[in-house]
């Protein structure tokens, strides 16, 4: 029978992460080992512990699996948009702007979005944003440092670690980096690294992961620090792209003031005159140029710089009134063009979007709305008022990303291979996957996956009663073999706007 999961309200898992996260947790709840997560029996390196072992937590306290591999983000996300007007005043900045710029994050689609998805990201921009607070105080930026600032700092960094790796040690590295270079004399870094902040950080890492490495070996510490770490940096297995690839992205994944922020960031460090703006915009730089040279690029790798963006760019409208027009014309414009994209991609029916009256209604109005929002910025005479893009901004947030989410729900969830699965093979036996990774089916069966690499290994699972679950294409193949009596018959299901195939033997289909 399928999962209780089939009967709860709210979207499915996603694929890849969230669904395979999930898995993880239950496996960790399973098997009642917490120090070395496991996906399908094997140690799993992709990511530190922290994450899951929160998605654990919260599947233990009740709640159903598509809560809990979410929540833990989207209470980060919240606790961010809160965290901005006290990161303003750490930096000596009013409160308005504080204010603002919390409001002025909220209007930031893609901060928004994986809100609502289960990965570490966001949690991961919380914990550095929240590393910026004593960062800029031991640099002198908005006030003297306070004690326990520099112990503070590195019990973050080590929190960011167990999130999502070294990275979270890489990011207050370049944006302290950038700091020292723009400014003119330069400031002591000294307090950042004598104390006991360092061996803190260190000691909280290694209260995990040196248990772990004892319990499976020192493969399992090389894959998770030098395949999955350092690898990723230097020689992405994943995720490859050129140089320049975060440059041509940001202006638009940072809309709606990408524009503002990377002006001001430009402006700024060129006086080379300490002060939060100079200290949010080498943030802003040096995460751009870090993620930049590394191998391995997403376009949300850069999350852990939005905040900074919003700051700075409420900081620079409310002091720069010559810019402010064209920047928020500029901002109201791509908005527009992302609601027209998403729009013509919903009536196409392609992408990860599926033919929704919702969604097709939600990005029409988005388009208007960012039109709207140029025209009057445009029009408007000194000083403007960013308040009518941050609206159009938060309307992604009330209108938008729900009827996107419940347009992609279907095509981003594996639930169309469990309900295959479910009826043809009621008893609950082992599933073979060849070709793509259904973690989310396995979740919601509760039953074991097993990957294989090969049509002579589909044909042998076959053999062996088990149903496997490829695409279409690996069907057809299979077919033009023929391995009857193998083979009854195979139901096609979707899944990312592909086909695909659950085929079981006679043996799954008679029962």
């Amino acid at each position: 029978m399928l999962g209780a999961a089939f009967s709860l309200p709210g979207r499915d898992l996603w694929e890849p992460d969230e669904a395979r996260i999930a898995l993880v947790a239950s496996e960790t709840i399973a098997s009642g080992n917490w120090l070395v997560p496991r996906l399908l029996g094997e140690p799993y390196t992709q990511k530190p512990p922290l994450y899951i072992w929160a998605v654990a937590l919260l599947r233990l306290a009740g709640l159903p699996w598509n809560w809990a591999a979410v929540l833990p983000s989207l209470l980060a996300l919240l606790g961010l948009v809160a965290l901005m007007p006290r990161l303003a005043r750490a930096l000596g900045l009013a409160d308005e702007i504080g204010l603002l710029g919390g409001a002025m994050l909220s209007a930031m689609p893609l901060v928004v979005a994986m809100g609502f998805v289960g990965r570490m990201d966001i949690p991961l921009t919380l914990t550095f944003t929240a590393c910026l607070l004593p960062l800029s105080r031991l640099l002198g930026v908005g006030g003297p440092a306070r004690r326990g600032d520099h112990l503070r700092l590195w019990l973050l960094i080590g929190v960011g670690v167990l999130i999502k790796g070294p990275v979270a040690l890489a990011m207050p590295a370049a944006a302290t980096l950038t700091y020292w270079i723009a400014l003119r004399p330069h400031p002591r870094v000294r307090p950042l690294l004598v104390g006991w902040g360092p061996a803190v950080a260190l000691g909280l890492v290694l209260a995990w992961l040196v248990p772990a490495a004892f319990a499976v070996g020192a493969d399992y510490l090389r894959e998770l620090i030098v395949t999955q770490s350092a690898g990723r940096m230097v020689q992405s297995f994943a995720h490859r792209q050129p140089l320049f690839y975060h440059f041509v992205t940001f202006p638009f994944t940072a809309l709606p003031w990408s524009i503002v922020a990377l002006a001001a960031a430009v402006r700024t460090l060129r006086r080379r005159a300490g002060g939060a703006e100079q200290f949010l915009a080498a943030v802003v730089v040096g995460l751009l140029v870090m993620f930049s040279v590394f191998s391995g690029k997403l376009v949300i790798y850069l999350l852990p710089a939005f905040p900074a963006v919003a700051l700075l760019a409420a900081a620079a409208l409310q002091r720069d009134a010559r810019s402010c027009r064209i920047s928020l014309a500029a901002g109201g414009v791509g908005l527009a063009l992302a609601g027209g994209v998403l729009l013509y991609r919903t009536l196409q029916g392609t992408w990860l979007i599926e033919r929704q009256p919702a969604t097709a209604a939600a990005a029409g109005l988005l388009c208007l709305a960012g039109l709207l929002s140029a025209w009057r910025a445009a029009r408007a005479r000194v000083p403007c008022n960013p308040a009518q893009l941050t609206l159009t901004g938060l309307l992604v947030t009330a209108l938008v990303l729900p009827a996107a989410v419940l347009g992609a729900n279907h095509a981003m969830s594996t639930r169309g291979v469990a309900e295959a699965l479910a009826r043809l093979e009621p008893d609950a036996e082992p599933f073979v996957a060849y070709g793509f990774r259904p973690y989310g089916a396995a979740l919601l069966l509760g039953r074991p996956m097993i990957e294989v690499n090969s049509v002579e290994d589909v044909v042998g699972a076959l053999r062996d009663g088990s149903c496997v679950a490829m695409s279409q294409r690996q069907w057809r193949l299979l077919e033009a073999r023929r391995p009857a009596p193998v083979l009854t018959r195979a139901e096609p299901v979707r899944f990312r706007h592909r086909d695909y195939e659950v085929a079981c033997p006679p043996a799954a289909t008679q029962r």
